[in-house]
């Protein structure tokens, strides 16, 4: 499960990449709850790169909208991400 945390982070940072910051916001979400109920925290390596991508997220979309997204991703099913995130792939 760690590696689909690192999977949902890493499509977040392509998301940003093609200015789709809204989307990638809700990944994160998603990627930090699943985080938290297998009980993985990003390691120290990680840790640089996470926060840069959420400044940047930060940066592209308003505070409110963040907040919204980031709360719908963490409540989200994790069936429900992964399909959003293929379907949005395959489009």
């Amino acid at each position: 499960m760690r590696g689909l945390a690192r999977t949902l982070e890493a499509s977040a940072g392509l998301l940003v990449a093609q200015s789709h910051a809204q989307q990638a916001a809700y990944l994160l979400g998603a990627a930090a709850s699943l985080r938290e109920t297998i009980g993985t925290p990003l390691t120290p390596a990680d840790r640089p790169r996470y926060d840069q991508l959420m400044a940047t997220i930060r940066t592209a979309i308003d505070p409110a909208l963040f907040a919204e997204e980031w709360a719908a991703g963490q409540t989200a099913p994790l069936e429900h991400v992964i399909n959003n995130v293929f379907a949005d792939q395959a489009a």
